[in-house]
């Protein structure tokens, strides 16, 4: 455990000689110290836009699909979009990262949640090309995006994941209610009727 906190720390601190010394010496690189809000030393590197962290620890064997901490975390590829990390939203899809990884389960977003609720349009663009719209897990994820967004005013965002999966504004009020409804009880049949349902 001291190690695993001595490499978060290093991490954090930006230390990649501290880092390597301490990896080195066996410690656990994927290893999360005790807590439900605590981190791996990769989603401490992609939360602070360390691109030379992430390249490394990643060559060291990090899990980049290690799930988020149940309260307030979130995945490498959660932390990264909402901070606006481009090269580290890259590096890691191109690593194999989940796009529509769940989030933490008090407070989590996924990657295309967190990056339309905090307008980080270039990455916005790049997860939304990742995806396929027309599964119905992926819709809920969508409309919950949009809703996240409108919340902070990010109407560009909301441009983006409308177009990305056909939103209908016809029936806009339709597809609110059934997010709601459905909200936690992971109902993906909800969506079959809303407007974001099919290509239009």
């Amino acid at each position: 455990m001291e190690d695993l906190l001595l490499l978060q720390s290093a991490v954090s601190s930006g230390s990649l000689d501290l880092a390597r010394t301490l990896l080195a010496a066996g410690a656990n690189v994927n290893g999360r110290a005790k807590g439900p809000g605590s981190t791996t030393a990769l989603e401490i590197a992609a939360q602070t836009g360390n691109i030379e962290m992430v390249d490394f620890l990643l060559d060291s064997g990090a899990d980049f699909a290690a799930p988020a901490a149940y309260n307030t975390g979130a995945t490498a590829l959660q932390f990264a979009p909402i901070n606006g990390f481009m090269r580290i939203v890259r590096r890691l899809l191109n690593s194999g990262a989940d796009v529509h990884a769940a989030g933490s389960v008090a407070y989590g977003r996924t990657a295309i949640q967190g990056a339309a609720e905090y307008g980080r349009i270039d990455v916005l663009q790049l997860l939304l090309s990742r995806i396929d719209p027309s599964e119905r897990p992926q819709r809920k994820e969508l409309a919950r995006a949009v809703h996240l967004a409108e919340k902070e005013g990010r109407f560009t965002a909301v441009k983006m994941v409308k177009s990305a999966c056909g939103w209908s504004d016809k029936r806009s009020s339709d597809l609110k209610s059934l997010y709601f409804r459905s909200e936690g009880s992971g109902r993906a049949d909800d969506w079959d009727s809303c407007s974001c349902a099919k290509k239009v």
